[in-house]
């Protein structure tokens, strides 16, 4: 009697948990079809510089396909290492990046006087298919602009090393950066003076390709924590029986 009753209670349960099984994987499905659809975004640490320590990260490079139909979106901001040494007309005057060589007519929302320039040398980081350079001491932080035009290019497309280099994908010039008051002969020194912003250098260049980690949602992580106790309860029921 006992053996038919444990017979017919898995045979109750066993459906259960397979039909508790079907209704996690449809939620899972239910849950992705309702997030809303994101433009790809990718972004990049500039964390080298001619002038100052390297392994910081000094910029970041993100690029995204937000916004108009085809277009490939650039935003390159000073981080906080940087913008504490930020002077008057301090900004990013110069971007080089690879891939396709691009013309006037591929590049949108440059600010004014800004031009673009092939083959051209970025200091200590080597020669970049394409160099935006700005007006002197009107400097951008961020600089945002569009790339238009060009067939099957993604987010990835200009993400891309010079001359065989391994992992400088981007090099920037930002002008309008404080130095030591000691400063001589062009000779920067590792302790920087703070407050008036009294004596401001030209620049420097930094240069990098460092993948920045993309955080997960928070929601992901929510659900994912409350799928995983559900099949724990689902498997401690199955050894209970």
């Amino acid at each position: 009697m006992q053996a038919r009753m444990e017979q017919n209670h898995r045979s109750i349960v066993r459906p259960i948990h397979r039909i508790a099984s079907f209704l996690g994987v449809a939620a899972v499905l239910w849950l992705a079809s309702t997030f809303p659809a994101h433009a790809a975004s990718v972004s990049y640490f500039l964390d080298e510089s001619n002038r100052l320590p390297d392994g910081t990260n000094y910029l970041k490079v993100t690029i995204d396909d937000e916004g108009q139909a085809g277009a490939i979106n650039f935003h390159i901001q000073a981080l906080d290492p940087l913008s504490v040494l930020a002077c008057d007309k301090f900004g990013v005057l110069k971007f080089g990046f690879n891939g396709d060589e691009l013309g006037k007519s591929n590049i949108l929302g440059l600010p004014d006087g800004w031009r673009i320039r092939h083959d051209k040398k970025m200091n200590g980081f080597g020669k970049f298919e394409n160099v935006l350079i700005g007006k002197k001491w009107n400097g951008q932080d961020p600089l945002s602009f569009s790339i238009v035009g060009i067939d099957d290019d993604s987010i990835y497309s200009y993400a891309d090393s010079h001359d065989s280099s391994d992992g400088v994908f981007f090099s920037s010039y930002v002008g309008g950066i404080e130095r030591n008051r000691h400063h001589r002969h062009g000779e920067w020194n590792d302790e920087w003076h703070g407050g008036d912003c009294h004596r401001c250098t030209k620049g420097a260049y930094f240069g990098g390709g460092q993948l920045a980690p993309v955080p997960v949602p928070g929601a992901v992580w929510l659900f994912g924590s409350g799928l995983v106790g559900l099949l724990g309860l689902c498997r401690r029921s199955r050894e209970r029986t």
